[in-house]
C-alpha cells in the first residue's frame, strides 16, 4: 500500500505485512521482525532509520499496510510536534513520534479483547482467548487498506471501521482421501494420506471464522500533550 513521506526529515514511511503462516505462532517463536511494522527509510540510502511493531508474533492476521498519516500537530507551547497517526488493523489508534519511531499513545477504536492494553512502549498486553471463544477483532481486522484521514480545522482522525469477531478450534486428526485421478494405473490413486496440521500456541491450531461484522466510521483525535484519545464516535 502507499507510504508516506516527510521531506524535512528525508524520511519515507511504509506498513509491512504479517508473517507467515497465519495462525500459527508456534511455527515461527519470537518477534518476527520486521512484520506488522511500520518503518522509517532513508529516502536517499534505503537504511532503515527505525521501526516499530505493533502486533509482535500475530497470532491473528492483523498486518499494518495501512496508510500512515503525518501530522504537524500544534504543542501548547507555541510549536509543533512531528506525529504520525496509525489506525491499525489489530483494533488500536497509535500515536507516534515519527522522527525517532517513539511510541505516544495507543487505545482501541473498536471493541477488543486479544490485548488488554498496550505497556508503557507500545507492545500489547496480550489476553488469548480460549479455544472456541470469540476474539475481537476478527481476521479482517478492526480496519484494513482503506485510506484514513486528518483534518487540522477539527483535529480528527477518520477511518473506516468495524467490529467482527473470529475463533479458534483446537486441531483434531483427520485423514484425506485424494480424489482418483484419470488414469488407472497410479498406486497414489487408492492411497490415503494423514491431513495436514500445524498447531497454534498451547496446542491449538488457528483457525477463523467471521461472523455479525457492522460497517460503521470512526472518528478519533489526539493530544500530544496528553497522550490521550479525545473521542470515539
Amino acid at each position: 500500500m502507499t507510504g508516506s513521506y516527510d521531506p524535512d526529515l528525508n524520511l519515507t514511511y511504509w506498513g509491512i505485512g504479517n508473517p507467515d503462516p497465519d495462525w500459527n505462532p508456534e511455527q515461527r517463536p519470537g518477534d518476527n521482525l520486521y512484520s506488522d511494522s511500520v518503518v522509517a527509510l532513508n529516502a536517499d540510502t534505503g537504511e532503515l532509520e527505525w521501526y516499530f511493531q505493533f502486533t509482535p508474533n500475530d497470532d491473528y492476521d492483523y498486518d499494518s499496510v495501512q496508510v500512515p498519516v503525518l501530522v504537524d500537530y500544534p504543542a501548547q507551547d507555541g510549536s509543533t510536534v512531528k506525529l504520525m497517526l496509525w489506525g491499525n488493523r489489530n483494533g488500536f489508534f497509535y500515536v507516534l513520534d515519527r522522527r525517532n519511531g517513539q511510541f505516544v499513545s495507543g487505545d482501541p477504536y473498536v471493541f477488543v479483547n486479544w490485548a488488554e492494553s498496550l505497556d508503557d512502549n507500545g507492545r500489547p498486553v496480550e489476553t488469548p482467548q480460549a479455544p472456541g471463544d470469540p476474539t475481537y477483532p476478527g481476521p479482517a481486522g478492526g480496519t484494513n487498506w482503506y485510506a484514513p484521514s486528518y483534518s487540522p480545522s477539527t483535529q480528527l482522525f477518520y477511518l473506516s471501521a468495524w467490529e467482527g469477531q473470529g475463533s479458534i478450534f483446537e486441531a483434531e486428526e483427520s485423514a484425506l482421501s485424494p480424489l482418483p485421478r484419470a488414469t488407472a494405473s497410479s498406486s497414489s490413486d487408492s492411497r490415503t494420506k494423514e491431513g495436514l496440521r500445524t498447531k497454534g500456541p498451547r496446542g491449538s491450531q488457528r483457525s477463523c471464522l467471521s461472523t455479525n461484522i457492522s460497517a460503521k466510521a470512526a472518528i478519533l483525535s489526539s493530544s500530544t500533550q496528553s497522550g490521550r484519545r479525545r473521542g470515539v464516535r
